[in-house]
């Protein structure tokens, strides 16, 4: 029997160094200039000792709290390379691991991370509404414990999913009440997300001037926290918004930042946004042909991590 525990208490430990691993590597992703690489490189290099670690954890016949901590802890840890480099769907299944676990172990902490976790990916797919839900489940305990981060974080999901709905004056409410959060708590990458996402709701109002205003605001932050994904994402809304005014030179020269950043981070998504705004900033400048050329880039990309944007740079191509 002792050899049997022994045994067990290897594996556990082994499996544990995955996740510190993973957790390492998310933390990479936190600063700036080369580290943000490692951090994908070290990722890339351990997945298979990742996947495998996380497979034994939620799979282990035996549901033991230790065990039950480890499913919790696996997404939580890496929240910001998962999503870069995992699809929301398999995401989908790493956070319903976590929720159940955090349930069985009442960690009411957890349980609102994995919620909110199970919201974004739901919100990458398109299902914004699915991602409320989880989101109003996931507001309640981040209040009841007291988290203010997290219920930061679940305020500006629900922006983003009441955004994706066309309601973005709902999510300007959202959006501004996490703003204050962020710089209370000392969140600076928050707080440059929140800033971003309010300039994103006011350009689909229609006013692309305070947007940038958002934009400008957020910029700076990226860069200062070695937020490479936001870097990009914000320079490619900022290249929308100058398409709107009309500036389509000095579009373009923000939508190229961001298509070299989304590209040397490889981050799918953001390549796909950041063609997408460049294929309306050319548009603006009358070259036509170039327009539908980045647009079926984009569309491609879409299509292929099943983005809901899809449709609409379809619909667009098809004018």
């Amino acid at each position: 029997m002792q050899k049997g525990a022994e045994a067990q208490n290897e594996v556990q430990q082994r499996h544990a160094k995955f996740m510190r691993v993973l957790s390492v590597a998310d933390n990479l992703l936190l600063q700036s200039g080369d580290k943000f690489i490692h951090g994908l490189e070290l990722f890339d290099l351990e997945w298979s000792n990742i996947q495998a670690g996380l497979f034994w954890a939620e799979n282990y016949s035996e549901r033991l709290p230790v065990v039950d901590s480890l499913c919790c802890a696996y997404p939580n840890a890496g929240i910001g390379v998962l999503s870069l480099r995992l699809h929301p769907q398999e995401l989908i299944r790493w956070y319903e691991n976590a929720m159940n676990a955090a349930q069985r172990l009442n960690d009411r902490s957890n349980e609102s991370a994995s919620l909110c976790g199970l919201a974004s990916a739901y919100t990458a797919l398109g299902n914004a509404r699915k991602a409320i839900e989880y989101l109003l489940k996931a507001l309640p305990i981040s209040r009841e414990t007291g988290d203010r981060r997290d219920e930061g974080a679940d305020l500006a999901a629900l922006g983003r999913a009441y955004a994706d709905l066309g309601k973005a004056r709902k999510a300007i409410e959202y959006y501004e009440q996490a703003l204050p959060i962020s710089r209370e708590t000392g969140n600076r990458r928050g707080e440059g997300a929140n800033l971003a996402d309010l300039g994103r709701a006011y350009a689909d109002l229609g006013d692309a001037r305070k947007a940038i205003e958002y934009y400008e605001q957020a910029l700076p932050i990226s860069r200062e926290t070695g937020d490479r994904r936001g870097e990009g994402a914000n320079l490619a809304d900022q290249g929308r918004a100058y398409a709107d005014l009309g500036e389509a030179r000095k579009a373009i020269g923000y939508c190229e930042q961001a298509l070299a950043i989304s590209r040397e981070i490889g981050d799918r998504r953001g390549e796909g946004n950041a063609l997408w705004s460049m294929s309306l900033a050319l548009e603006k400048l009358g070259d036509k042909s170039k327009a539908i050329l980045f647009a079926e880039a984009a569309l491609k990309i879409y299509e292929e991590i099943e983005d809901h944007r899809a449709e609409k740079v379809k619909r667009t191509l098809q004018e």
